[in-house]
């Protein structure tokens, strides 16, 4: 004794198993995509926080900035998971380094900039103290467009908040 399904019920069965097959196939399409774009960033500035955990040499980030143009460069230098080869497409990066004063304890160190042509106008607030400290590094990447291969960087610091200190003002 075989059991026959109607046409109807085989329809509501089929209709099933197509909509199964295609949660999962959307499903796998944005797992992939979630996971390709992970590192993707968009940024225009990048603050590399802890950047001296991931090199071998202080050394080797003695340069005030350099360009890097692919990902495979920016692996070498910068051993950090901040960009990815997708970011390249499109984008070279100017890794810059900023001397600072030890005695700022901020974290955010405000960078504004500025391309015209082939010239890169770095602007870096300096928030000054009396305190006399030690001079540290930070360390930033700043996006430009694959046309810019060779810039003639500036960076010019500018006090942003004038101390009175035993009545000199740093200026």
């Amino acid at each position: 004794m075989k059991l026959r399904r109607s046409k109807k019920e085989i329809t509501k069965l089929n209709i099933a198993v197509l909509v199964i097959v295609l949660v999962v196939i959307i499903f796998c399409v944005v797992v992939y995509f979630t996971v390709r774009n992970s590192n993707f960033r968009e940024d225009d500035i990048i603050y590399l926080k802890n950047l001296t955990s991931y090199i071998e040499s202080v050394d080797d980030l003695q340069e005030e900035s350099y360009l890097l143009t692919s990902y495979d460069e920016y692996r070498e230098k910068i051993k950090t998971n901040e960009l990815s080869k997708r970011n390249f497409k499109n984008n070279n990066y100017l890794f810059l380094r900023v001397n600072y004063n030890m005695c700022d304890t901020s974290d955010n160190f405000p960078i504004d900039y500025s391309i015209q042509n082939n010239e890169v106008k770095i602007i870096i607030d300096d928030y000054e103290s009396c305190n006399i400290c030690a001079f540290g590094n930070k360390y930033y990447l700043i996006r430009l467009d694959k046309k810019i291969i060779n810039p003639n960087v500036t960076i010019e610091h500018k006090p942003a908040n004038p101390k009175n200190c035993d009545g000199v003002y740093l200026n």
